[in-house]
């Protein structure tokens, strides 16, 4: 017992001196950076668990939950449908793969740039501009192979689009986490998996659709991808710029159309941005003996 009471004294010693240590790293991090440090008081998670009942029966949310699973039936479809028909392209297999491993990766970096240095563009145009451009590849790979073309082009517009399907991956995750309230959230990205794995059964059988007709996967990219991209347009909701604790369990379907329609989220989160002084005295605050 006495070890017991020694060891729950330390520990909660020891919690204390972390809480302010992570305090004064971050303040320290945002000098660094040159950005403003703000201190965020996050709101607690409700105690009561919520299961994906509830998901289901606010109509809001589920409205928001089901445009994901759409992107992500999509996305999970054509990314697979995709990659096992790459077997089926000119040149070698293994050389293909490598340059499409290089060249996603490569995209990654571009996309944080993107996202970094131009904050107007937010996650709708992230996911539609994805969409349209693997939209009018797959339509041009349809025609080159209707006119049996054998060339280099086949294989760098499949490359092109390869990197477009894996953007709008990344739309599907980012509005994935930044739809849905914190105590729902893993139950909406369960679900969203979910579906990702049943489009990712579905591929098997497109590529071996392609046996009886050489463009039936590029032709199922099309005219899924032109359904993602309607959805998207019409109900895909805003998300970018948001603060995860404010998303609502009860959304207004006002604000939803209205986000729907183009207002990026970062509008509506408006906190007074410290100045250096503020920095300087939180600072000194925390370099204070206690």
């Amino acid at each position: 017992m006495p070890s017991l009471v020694t060891t729950t004294i330390y520990a909660i010693y020891e919690y204390v001196e972390i809480c302010k240590n992570c305090r004064f790293v971050l303040l320290r991090i945002a000098r660094i950076a040159g950005v403003p440090f703000t201190a965020v008081v996050h709101r607690s998670v409700p105690e009561k668990e919520r299961t994906f009942r509830d998901l289901v029966h606010e109509k809001a949310l589920f409205k928001r939950v089901a445009v994901l699973w759409v992107m992500w039936f999509t996305a999970a479809i054509c990314g697979y449908s995709i990659d096992l028909n790459s077997a089926f392209i000119s040149g070698d297999l293994y050389l293909n793969q490598s340059l499409l491993s290089i060249l996603i990766a490569f995209s990654k970096i571009v996309l944080v740039l993107i996202d970094t240095y131009f904050p107007r563009f937010s996650r709708r145009n992230l996911h539609q501009c994805s969409q349209l451009v693997v939209i009018l590849c797959f339509v041009l790979l349809s025609w080159l192979v209707l006119v049996d073309h054998h060339g280099i082009g086949i294989l760098l517009i499949n490359v092109i689009g390869t990197v477009f399907i894996e953007f709008t991956w990344d739309a599907c995750y980012l509005c994935a986490v930044e739809s849905v309230p914190t105590p729902l959230r893993a139950s909406s990205v369960g679900s969203c998996s979910l579906v990702a794995r049943i489009g990712a059964l579905f591929a098997p059988m497109l590529v071996f659709l392609n046996s009886f007709w050489a463009v039936s996967v590029y032709l199922a990219v099309v005219l899924l991808g032109t359904l993602n991209l309607m959805v998207s347009c019409l109900w895909l909701v805003e998300t970018k710029g948001i603060s995860l604790d404010s998303v609502r369990l009860a959304q207004m379907s006002a604000e939803d159309e209205a986000d729907a329609g183009g207002m990026e989220g970062m509008k509506r989160n408006v906190e007074r941005t410290p100045t250096g002084k503020d920095i300087e005295g939180a600072d000194q605050a925390l370099m204070k003996p206690q």
